[in-house]
């Protein structure tokens, strides 16, 4: 089930998390915007990954039933690197820069 779809600092990338798959994909986003291409799915560091926030190189995704909030840093290639260790939060469901 569809979550959160967010687009990369790069406007080059887009970001969807997809629950129950437990994952954050990458998509690029073709020339003229006209469409996008899945490029990977990465595993979203917990379950039921509810929100996701890109800033910059990093993303943070919040995993509503595993009650975390992991952190990747983006590759060259606009897909997500796990890094460092997940802050447990309980229940998060969303990601609000501070």
């Amino acid at each position: 089930m569809g979550a959160a779809i967010k687009l990369g600092a790069d406007g080059r990338h887009l970001y969807t998390s997809t629950r129950g798959a437990d994952v954050v994909t990458t998509h690029l986003v073709l020339d003229g915007g006209a469409g996008t291409r899945p490029v990977a799915d990465v595993a979203s560091g917990g379950e039921w990954p509810r929100d996701l926030h890109v800033d910059g190189a990093w993303m943070h995704v919040a995993n509503q039933n595993s009650g975390v909030v992991a952190t990747f840093r983006l590759g060259g290639d606009g897909v997500p690197v796990p890094a460092g260790t997940p802050a447990e939060i309980p229940s998060p469901v969303c990601v609000i820069p501070a």
